[in-house]
């Protein structure tokens, strides 16, 4: 090889080595900023997806909550309904018993009769309906219907003689206890429904 060949051989090869840095560099800079880019474009990718997973799970809850509170709510109107029923069943009978009671002649067989029928049609309704009622009305029913059985009316009902001031006056001490009873039960049955508010 001749010098000449040899410098020529040098020059070319200084000549690739520039053409590929004029490449390299330029290349290195875009692939830098590329792989800058694709990095965050990956993280930005990877929390878009975090968050949708994250959303996705808060909604999955949301319908959860939603969907119990929508089942709560209709137990509660449902139960609600029910006892409102059981009250509007109940009520006027109560009622009647007092008024009865009330009303009651010892000289007539007939009130008598009237009398125990009603009796027994509350203290049925109380039996029956009992596991239907909350403790507070419950307690105040079987209250009332203590005083239902009270001895002294079995004393009126079945009173064949005069009726003595002793045992008229004992019977009106009866009749301002229902009164007082029956009181308490609508205030029962009335706490009881504004706890469904």
């Amino acid at each position: 090889m001749t010098p000449e060949q040899l410098q020529q051989y040098v020059d070319a090869a200084l000549k690739q080595r520039d053409q590929f840095n004029l490449i390299f560099y330029p290349l290195t800079i875009i692939l830098s900023i590329g792989g800058a880019w694709l990095i965050s474009y990956v993280r930005q990718k990877g929390k878009n997806l975090a968050t949708k997973e994250d959303v996705a799970k808060i909604t999955q809850i949301q319908e959860e909550i939603r969907t119990e509170l929508a089942n709560h709510s209709h137990f509660s109107r449902a139960r609600y309904d029910h006892e409102v029923e059981i009250y509007k069943d109940l009520w006027p009978k109560l009622i009647e018993f007092y008024r009865t009671s009330y009303l009651l002649d010892p000289r007539s067989a007939e009130d008598g009769k009237r009398f125990n029928q009603i009796k027994e049609e509350v203290q049925k309704a109380i039996r029956d309906k009992k596991p239907f009622f909350s403790d507070g009305i419950c307690k105040e029913l079987l209250a009332f219907q203590y005083l239902c059985d009270d001895k002294r009316f079995l004393e009126i009902v079945s009173l064949t003689s005069q009726l003595t001031d002793e045992k008229r006056n004992s019977y009106l001490e009866l009749q301002k206890q229902i009164q007082s009873q029956l009181e308490k039960v609508e205030k029962a049955i009335r706490d009881r429904l504004i706890e469904f508010d």
